[in-house]
């Protein structure tokens, strides 16, 4: 039997279960059922996943290529059909283009894949059906997309901190679904151009609205916790430490991925990030720098001048 309380509980709330409750009710039962397994229940924090499921569009094979992001990527063959990485953005090719992923499952990742096949691959279509049969217009000979952009708890903290709003339960999240969906599908955006942004991506970026609830009139931006105040390491030792730690790392041999996951854990990155915010860069950057510092110093020998 359990005799104390656990640091905290995971709840996982499926589609059906949200779409068949107000967001008030969600939470409501989200939090009965935590009491099942803790007496001192205290909403910590959510992730969330938002989706459009769209039929009469279907995004071009090469979407992964002319995806636009913020980092550069670096090519990778993989079992899969094709897999891109660098440290900040991953993006993934499944099938015959039936499947795109970008992004890291740990951060903010968005995904387009054909939901049609997926559901009949998991026999659950008497489950979506009358999902989408509410809408008056679904037909069933035309293969429905779905376009997902999945936010991790930390995401949605950073989101709360630099934007000025409370994010520890679906209640406090709900009103804000339709600016984080237009951020996330700005951050991962389908270009026809440099300057010109696909018309469809742009309607799903800006026309979709969850819980019926507009955009608020708020610039939704990123923030990591500060981590540079009395007694934290100034700018000057969390520098130093980064290039001891890259030493290390290019000493070790390790690869971008690896470097930049220790990196993660190694108590560093809030303090590179706050010091890098400061000077009006991102977390990219950081990562950026992390791949120019491990790698080998190039040797160039010269020809001695007869």
């Amino acid at each position: 039997s359990m005799t104390t309380n656990g640091p905290h509980i995971k709840i996982q709330a499926s589609p059906f279960f949200l779409l068949s409750r107000s967001v008030e009710q969600s939470d409501s039962d989200i939090k009965e059922t935590a009491k099942l397994f803790a007496d001192q229940i205290i909403p910590a924090g959510v992730a969330v996943h938002l989706c459009a499921d769209v039929q009469g569009y279907i995004p071009p094979a090469d979407l992964d290529s002319r995806m636009t992001m913020r980092a550069r990527r670096v090519m990778r063959n993989s079992g899969i059909q094709s897999f891109e990485f660098d440290a900040s953005d991953a993006v993934m090719v499944y099938g015959k283009s039936q499947s795109f992923t970008f992004g890291k499952a740990d951060s903010l990742q968005f995904a387009a894949y054909d939901k049609g096949k997926a559901v009949k691959d998991k026999n659950e279509l008497a489950l979506w059906l009358p999902v989408w049969a509410q809408s008056d217009q679904f037909d069933a000979d035309y293969s429905v997309w779905r376009f997902e952009a999945r936010f991790h708890h930390s995401v949605v903290e950073q989101f709360a901190r630099g934007s000025g709003f409370k994010a520890l339960s679906l209640s406090d999240l709900a009103p804000h679904l339709s600016g984080l969906w237009a951020y996330a599908l700005n951050n991962f955006r389908f270009d026809d151009s440099p300057t010109y942004i696909n018309p469809f991506w742009q309607w799903l970026r800006d026309d979709l609205h969850f819980y019926h609830v507009q955009k608020l009139d708020i610039k939704y931006q990123r923030a990591y916790k500060a981590a540079i105040l009395d007694g934290h390491p100034s700018d000057k030792s969390v520098s130093i430490c980064f290039g001891q730690l890259c030493s290390i790392y290019r000493k070790k041999k390790l690869s971008i991925d690896q470097a930049a996951d220790c990196l993660f854990y190694s108590g560093l990155w809030d303090l590179l990030c706050s010091m890098y915010q400061k000077r009006g860069k991102t977390p990219d950057d950081v990562l950026l720098v992390l791949a120019e510092k491990i790698e080998s110093p190039r040797v160039h020998k010269f020809k001695k001048a007869a």
